[in-house]
C-alpha cells in the first residue's frame, strides 16, 4: 500500500496463447471487482531487452503520497528506459509522524539515450514531486 493505493507491476513472458489467456482473465477481473487493471503487450523484447544497455540504479525516498510509484514508472517508460527490477516499501517514521516510501529500481538504459540528459531530466522531475532521488550506474562486484 502506498498513499492508500495498491499497485502491482508484472512483467510476463510466455507463449502467445498463455499471455492472451492472462489478458482475458485480467479484463474479467477488472469487470468483476471494479479494480483498475492496465496492461500492455510489448512487441519483441523492445529497447529494454538490449544486451548493450547500461544498467543503472535509482533510489527514491519520499513522503508517502498517492501516485508516486506510478509517476516514477511512467517517467522511465516514456523515456524508453526498461525497468528490470522494482522494489518499494512504506513505513511510519516516529519522529515525523508520517509515512515514508522508499523505492528501488534497476534500470536498463538503451545505449542510444544520453544518460546525462536523462539524469538531469529525472532529477528535475523528482524535484517537482518533492522526492529525494539518486541515479547512478550499477557498480560491478570485483
Amino acid at each position: 500500500m502506498m498513499g492508500g493505493h495498491c499497485l502491482g507491476l508484472l512483467l510476463v513472458q510466455g507463449n502467445w496463447n498463455h499471455v492472451a489467456k492472462l489478458e482475458n482473465l485480467l479484463s474479467a477481473h477488472q469487470q468483476r471487482t471494479g479494480f483498475h487493471v492496465y496492461y500492455k503487450r510489448l512487441a519483441g523484447e523492445g529497447s529494454s531487452g538490449k544486451e548493450d544497455a547500461l544498467l543503472y540504479v535509482t533510489e527514491i525516498v519520499a513522503k508517502d503520497q498517492p501516485g508516486i510509484l506510478g509517476n516514477l514508472v511512467d517517467f522511465f517508460v516514456s523515456q524508453g528506459v526498461g525497468i528490470q527490477d522494482l522494489r518499494s516499501s512504506c513505513y511510519q517514521v516516529p519522529y515525523v509522524k508520517s509515512a515514508v516510501s522508499t523505492i528501488h529500481m534497476l534500470l536498463k538504459i538503451p545505449d542510444d539515450i544520453s544518460v546525462i540528459t536523462l539524469r538531469d531530466d529525472y532529477l528535475e522531475f523528482c524535484e517537482k514531486l518533492y522526492v529525494d532521488a539518486i541515479l547512478e550506474p550499477v557498480k560491478p562486484i570485483v
